[in-house]
């Protein structure tokens, strides 16, 4: 098997997978092939729990046609190092030995099984508010700048109220699912603030003059 994957698919899930997670096979980002009759489909996902990247692409198989579905998890710091360079792709090749190499890294898949991403993408938010971890939703709208090679843009959050949100774009071919934060502020309430008004500072330092 030889096939041609975009960096940027791989790095728009790296950015969500799991980094040093005793669960060892979220610490990798999946790629799965589906057959199809225009000639299959691969999709990526990166998660850690907490946040989620899934994307696809077309398959782009060097070695003639591959009718056989597949699944691997390629370790996080194989993907760090095939993605640096300038080059936009990498070929994804299985060697005899049962090794893979990705670029010119050689890497042995995570033999685990990746988490059923596809029961955690919800079919439709209700777009109740929900509190939110800034960090994850940096890191997600950051996935699907590197996905879509967008730098500066900023995608819409669609909360779930208790249930996920998701950060997606006009395409449907990728989403960042986002799980809420279920204590916001520890569990306290904002209730206003001891910084005296702008009119009272004025007004003391005309006193002061």
């Amino acid at each position: 098997m030889q096939l041609q994957i975009r960096k940027s698919d791989l790095k728009a899930a790296l950015i969500c997978s799991a980094v040093k997670d005793i669960r060892y096979y979220l610490n990798g980002v999946l790629v799965e092939f589906s057959p199809r009759e225009s000639g299959g489909i691969l999709t990526f996902c990166g998660t850690d729990g907490h946040i989620l990247f899934a994307g696809t692409a077309p398959a782009e198989f060097m070695d003639g046609e591959h009718a056989t579905a597949f699944s691997l998890i390629i370790p996080s710091d194989t993907v760090k190092a095939a993605c640096k360079g300038k080059i936009p792709l990498l070929t994804l090749s299985s060697l005899p030995d049962g090794r893979y190499s990705l670029g010119d890294a050689l890497f042995t898949a995570i033999d685990g099984r990746f988490p059923d991403f596809r029961r955690v993408i919800p079919a439709k938010v209700s777009g109740e508010f929900a509190h939110f971890d800034f960090d994850l939703l940096s890191r997600g709208n950051l996935a699907l700048c590197e996905y879509f090679n967008m730098p500066k843009k900023t995608f819409s959050l669609h909360p779930g109220g208790n249930g996920a949100g998701v950060i997606c774009g006009n395409s449907r071919d990728a989403i960042v699912v986002v799980m809420p934060m279920r204590e916001p502020n520890g569990g306290m309430e904002y209730t206003g603030t001891d910084i005296p008004a702008a009119q009272d500072n004025v007004t003391q330092l005309r006193e002061a003059a």
